[in-house]
């Protein structure tokens, strides 16, 4: 498993508590975190305009999520339907 700073910040932005949050974000630093590189950006970047071309807006954070699954091969956990729009993207199943 590997973390990118949008999936961190998304699941940081959940919790109401500050307190929580600050539980949450120190179990997190054990994950395995994956700088994301000017490659990775541009390719979100690729593949948003692409899917907007089609009739599909994503936000940023999901299309970095995206790019950076694709580019490495992973699959995506996750059961955010902005995902479908991806059909080479990999997910997990529950």
């Amino acid at each position: 498993m590997a973390l990118i700073g949008p999936i961190v910040a998304e699941i940081l932005l959940g919790f109401r508590r500050e307190e929580q949050a600050d539980w949450v974000a120190a179990e997190l630093r054990g994950v395995h975190h994956l700088p994301l590189s000017w490659d990775d950006w541009r390719a979100a970047a690729q593949l948003g305009r692409a899917l907007r071309a089609g009739g599909h807006v994503l936000p940023l954070p999901d299309l970095v999520i995206a790019a950076v699954a694709l580019r490495n091969e992973w699959r995506v956990w996750s059961i955010d339907p902005h995902f479908d729009h991806i059909s080479e993207l990999k997910r997990f199943t529950v």
